[in-house]
């Protein structure tokens, strides 16, 4: 018999669950994979990540073992259309924003420890108001900037926040089509063509632009279970084609050891903090994050 798979990425979902904070039982595939190494042949090459992306990749989880088949994927990167109009923005957003829609670097990490942006919890999962304001403001200026809707993916571990984001876009989006009616013309189609979901439902799925919201951020720097989780951080991460933003908590996020080895990898130049007033302007484009908030968590109609 053949087995077809990667047990690097998320397990099967079985009946047997695990205790809180203990490790599920390995899959089938894991235990023949070790019980067995030479029985393995190990496809090695990838036509998605650029080579920036992949080499993260190498690095955190495939030991140098994957290669990509085609030059011209390796060096392939995000090139929008109207970089221009970022002369639009108000200094302040343009001064943060412009590391997400330029060519390079391919992986952005924003630290929100200097806003902050504290994790709250509620009926359902935890879930990062704030964060999901600044995924809109990303999302918005993205698409501003000649990125269609259908090549931006957004991640986050919890469902709340996948709820709120949607909410935060869609609100945005008709913020900022005051200022670019041409280019933000019909909300609704826009994030109908948007693809936002936890980290499990997009396994299978790739985007030029991924964007992970990880939500963690409180006075105690717990990590919690889903951002310890390597196998399904490395899916997050494997989802994008030539452009990898991630938005969270440098000092929650050390103490992920994913987090923790990416941060040691990835260049200084990757790494940029949001301005502490980010959570209190309202200039243009974009709506101020506390009406972002506001609308976003009173209309249940989106």
């Amino acid at each position: 018999f053949i087995l077809d798979g990667d047990h690097y990425q998320l397990p099967p979902i079985t009946r047997y669950a695990s205790g809180k904070g203990e490790e599920s039982p390995p899959s089938l595939f894991r235990l023949l994979s070790e019980a067995s190494p030479e029985a393995i042949v190990t496809l090695r090459t990838q036509y998605r990540m650029n080579d920036e992306i992949l080499s993260l990749c190498n690095k955190l989880v495939y030991g140098f073992r994957m290669r990509t088949g085609l030059s011209t994927v390796g060096e392939k990167r995000m090139r929008l259309t109207r970089l221009k109009l970022l002369s639009k923005f108000d200094p302040f957003h343009t001064e943060w924003i412009q590391i997400s829609v330029q060519p390079d670097p391919s992986i952005v990490f924003y630290n929100t420890d200097e806003v902050p942006m504290l994790e709250m919890k509620g009926k359902g999962s935890k879930h990062n108001e704030k964060e999901a304001a600044t995924v809109s403001m990303i999302v918005s200026a993205l698409i501003i900037c000649g990125l269609q809707p259908e090549n931006i993916g957004v991640i986050s571990p919890y469902r709340t926040q996948v709820n709120f984001i949607r909410k935060s876009i869609s609100k945005q989006l008709l913020a900022v089509q005051r200022f670019f009616p041409n280019e933000i013309n019909d909300v609704k189609v826009l994030t109908e063509k948007l693809e936002v979901h936890t980290v499990d439902k997009f396994q299978g799925r790739d985007k030029e632009c991924i964007i992970f919201s990880a939500v963690k951020s409180y006075n105690k720097c717990s990590p919690g279970t889903h951002i310890t989780d390597w196998q399904r951080l490395n899916v997050a991460v494997t989802r994008a084609k030539t452009k990898f933003i991630l938005i969270g908590s440098k000092e929650t996020l050390n103490n992920s050891p994913f987090f923790s080895k990416m941060f040691d990898i990835i260049d200084e130049k990757c790494i940029f903090n949001l301005p502490n007033e980010i959570d209190e302007v309202d200039v243009k484009p974009f709506c101020s994050m506390t009406q972002i908030v506001s609308l976003a968590d009173t209309d249940s109609q989106i």
